[in-house]
């Protein structure tokens, strides 16, 4: 019986040792991060010219700003931001873009230079 009392003993307290105390403010729930998607744009061929897949997107500063871009084109295409290249893209890749500080940016194509992108960063 003793054996049995000191065995419940050692239970209870090993129990209390992870016992959490929620504190106003702090619950994973409250403080956990929404996940943001990162935004994703294409330059493809519309009406026979290169086109960005959308003309705006908005990036969150809070989650690293980025945004991804795919090149579904069958030609190489320069992405030019203050009049030089940013970024060229063979056909078929990926690159994953990171902007900062806030503000608006606004990209557009070598190929199309009517194509613009404009990037906000919040």
């Amino acid at each position: 019986m003793l054996i049995g009392l000191m065995a419940t003993v050692l239970l209870v307290m090993s129990l209390s040792a992870f016992t959490v105390t929620p504190t106003r403010g702090t619950s994973p729930v409250h403080n956990a991060q929404a996940a943001v998607a990162i935004p994703h744009v294409s330059i493809t061929t519309i009406g026979g010219n290169y086109n960005f897949s959308k003309s705006k997107i908005t990036c969150q500063i809070v989650n690293n700003p980025e945004f991804t871009i795919k090149n579904k084109t069958t030609v190489t295409q320069m992405i030019i931001f203050n009049h030089g290249v940013f970024a060229t893209l063979p056909p078929g890749s990926i690159d994953k873009i990171h902007i900062s500080p806030t503000g608006t940016y606004v990209y557009s194509l070598q190929s199309n230079p009517a194509a613009t992108l404009t990037i906000v960063v919040q």
